[in-house]
């Protein structure tokens, strides 16, 4: 019996010491942090808007830290399988999850078997953006202006086909508002990012898209797509001529998109506080700062505390659209 008690005490003394010792050199180690390579997990495709913009952030934090980080792209399933690769990473701040408005709100409200979920799994570091996104329509389509879409949606009598990432995307709840909003028909057509979507929009084989303004800016200004809208409450420097979505008569179509980075759950909070300093210095860099105003988008910040309030409220926004509107198919 003594013995057995004394085996026990022995046993549990050297688990606390082992738990003492592991707790101690990861707080040396998240004080020094970082001491190597940052990976951070893109979860859209090489040469998506998202892809170029972490790109950018990357670069800074890798002159400002003296160490590489580096983006790994791991599309698929609308952004929900590079989530879900990062959640299953070591949770020691060398391995940062870009999220964004889709895997973080709008997928949440439509799904319950995510292979995540996004408040239980994840520690917020900061919101790097808030953005918007472009109504863009084919030349061949005849229409220079919303209304000018819909009359050419209406006259057709068959839906307009539209481009998407996919099911749930904000690019698909873009159509999906005009549609309802404007009472035109819509049909899909899936591809793996808005972008890649307008290599058919500019031929005509598709009618329109909802992109962004940096990958498309370059095809307007040749002439080979039609800007119709912006889904934010502002016009954007680079296409001063083109309007809102309320100055276009179509308010419930405002759309902002937003991106913040995340760690796994249980990253030490030292090296998440570092994270924060690390990609809070990055997104003052002029150069950044410059990239993300003239298309339309403002430069994110703030406290962890902060993305995750963000991100409470925009999940409450996107549950109460896709109660409205319906999960798309």
């Amino acid at each position: 019996m003594r013995e057995s008690v004394f085996r026990r005490w022995v046993t549990g003394t050297v688990v606390g010491v082992l738990g003492w010792l592991a707790s101690s050199m990861a707080t040396a180690d998240s004080d020094n942090f970082p001491s190597r390579p940052v990976t951070i997990i893109v979860p859209w495709p090489p040469g998506s808007i998202v892809d170029v913009r972490v790109r950018l952030i990357a670069e800074a934090a890798s002159r400002d830290t003296g160490h590489r980080v580096i983006v790994d792209n791991r599309p698929g399933a609308i952004g929900t399988v590079g989530v879900g690769v990062g959640v299953r990473a070591r949770p020691d701040g060398y391995t940062v999850i870009t999220g964004d408005i889709t895997q973080m709100s709008i997928v949440p409200a439509m799904r319950r078997d995510l292979p995540y979920d996004p408040e239980r799994d994840l520690v917020p570091i900061i919101l790097y953006t808030r953005g918007l996104m472009l109504l863009v329509a084919s030349p061949s389509l005849g229409a220079s202006s919303v209304a000018e879409l819909v009359a050419v949606a209406r006259k057709r009598g068959t839906p307009l086909l539209y481009g998407t990432s996919g099911p749930g995307s904000t690019s698909d709840f873009g159509a999906i508002l005009l549609g309802k909003a404007s009472g035109i028909a819509v049909e899909r057509v899936a591809y793996k990012s808005s972008t890649h979507a307008l290599v058919d929009v500019i031929p005509g084989r598709i009618d329109f898209v909802f992109d962004f303004v940096p990958t498309s800016l370059e095809h307007i200004r040749a002439g080979k797509l039609k800007a119709l809208m912006v889904t934010s409450d502002h016009r954007v420097p680079l296409l001063p001529d083109v309007p809102t979505a309320r100055e276009a008569g179509l308010p419930d179509v405002q759309i902002e998109t937003w991106g913040g980075f995340y760690v796994p759950k249980g990253t030490p909070p030292a090296a998440v506080a570092a994270l924060n300093r690390i990609f809070a210095r990055a997104l003052g860099d002029p150069a950044i700062r410059k990239n993300f105003e003239d298309a339309g988008s403002r430069v994110g910040g703030g406290s962890p505390e902060d993305l995750a309030a963000f991100q409470a409220l925009q999940k409450k926004r996107w549950t109460d659209i896709v109660a409205r509107v319906g999960i798309p198919e």
